[in-house]
């Protein structure tokens, strides 16, 4: 996958979703291109936030899971390993990142 500077965005969005049955495995998502699955798909992911220019805000979205009984079953983010890596070149490269939630309600059985 080639990479372009993406000079033109003001903001990014990472998303991933499960790519196996299990779970145990997400395909990343970057403003909902594909990048690739697994530690392929996030080391794409550092790569094209490399490319961006100062000021450029990084946002992490993601599923925050809730019971109709009040537990909160959050969802651990697929790069937690990692989150390091990114919240270093975040830094270096002088972005912003910021996390969005979406809400899911789960019925307890």
């Amino acid at each position: 996958m080639g990479c372009s500077k993406l000079e033109e965005y003001a903001r990014v969005v990472l998303e991933w979703e499960p790519w196996n049955a299990t779970g145990s495995e997400v395909s990343y998502f970057l403003d909902g291109r594909r990048l690739g699955r697994g530690d392929a798909g996030f080391d794409r992911f550092l790569n094209q936030v490399s490319l961006l220019e100062p000021g450029t805000e990084v946002i992490v979205r993601y599923a925050f899971f809730l019971s109709t009984g009040g537990q909160d079953f959050g969802e651990d983010f697929p790069f937690a390993t990692r989150q390091g890596e990114l919240e270093q070149l975040v830094e270096t490269q002088g972005l912003r990142l910021s996390y969005e939630a979406d809400a899911v309600a789960l019925k307890d059985h």
